[in-house]
């Protein structure tokens, strides 16, 4: 990006200074400055695309991270919800027993 800069510099003081009348050389400065302007606009657009790219990795790894902990955690979840089962059966035998 420098170079483009110092190249883009250097034909607009060639057209203003030195060649004021030069046709040439103005379609020459022209075309440096539209490719500037496009080069510049590449860059943010890498630049943005940079960033989210970055974004996305860090709610990627966070989500992985999460499912690892789901995959860890499913014995224990399978327990706890044995568990449950247990309770609810036996609160609803009690709560027979209690009817008759």
């Amino acid at each position: 990006m420098a170079q483009v800069n110092i190249l883009f510099n250097f034909c607009m003081i060639t057209c203003c200074i030195a060649f004021p009348q030069g046709e040439r050389w103005q379609v020459i400065c022209s075309w440096v400055e539209e490719r500037s302007v496009a080069l510049q606009r590449a860059r943010l657009q890498l630049e943005t695309i940079e960033s989210d790219r970055t974004s996305l990795q860090e709610f990627m790894r966070r989500v992985e991270e999460e499912l690892r902990q789901m995959e860890l955690n499913t014995t224990n979840l399978k327990e706890e919800l044995i568990k449950q089962t247990i309770t609810i059966k036996v609160g609803t035998i009690q709560e027979e027993a209690y009817r008759v």
